[in-house]
């Protein structure tokens, strides 16, 4: 009876020690895995931050453009505004000048 109980606390403490070995290769393999994933989600969260300052970047340079585009926008309407101001004033003095030249034209034929 000695020895068998002998044999089966080997056995349960054989059982025990390959258990125990196993959970150490469990959680050593744990460990790895999750110190490779935190090494990949660093990587991701660098790439992230230039993508972002990147697009940040971008979007300034966009609005710059698009300040300029406005300014030059209001440049050429302040330009077309002083074509057509010029140009009326030009069709008045024209009016002015034939009507001017009507009139001496009528002055020449009375005389």
């Amino acid at each position: 009876e000695i020895s068998s109980l002998t044999a089966e606390q080997l056995s349960t403490e054989s059982k025990y020690s390959k258990l125990l070995e196993l959970s150490k290769e469990e959680r050593s393999t744990a460990a790895q895995k999750i110190e490779k994933l935190s090494t990949h989600a660093e990587c991701i969260e660098k790439e992230n931050s230039k993508v972002t300052a990147t697009l940040s970047s971008k979007c300034a340079e966009l609005e710059h453009s698009l300040e300029d585009i406005n300014v030059a926008s209001d440049t050429q309407k302040g330009i077309i505004i002083e074509l057509e101001l010029e140009r009326n004033n030009h069709k008045k003095a024209s009016s002015k000048f034939e009507e001017r030249e009507q009139e001496l034209t009528r002055e020449l034929t009375k005389t």
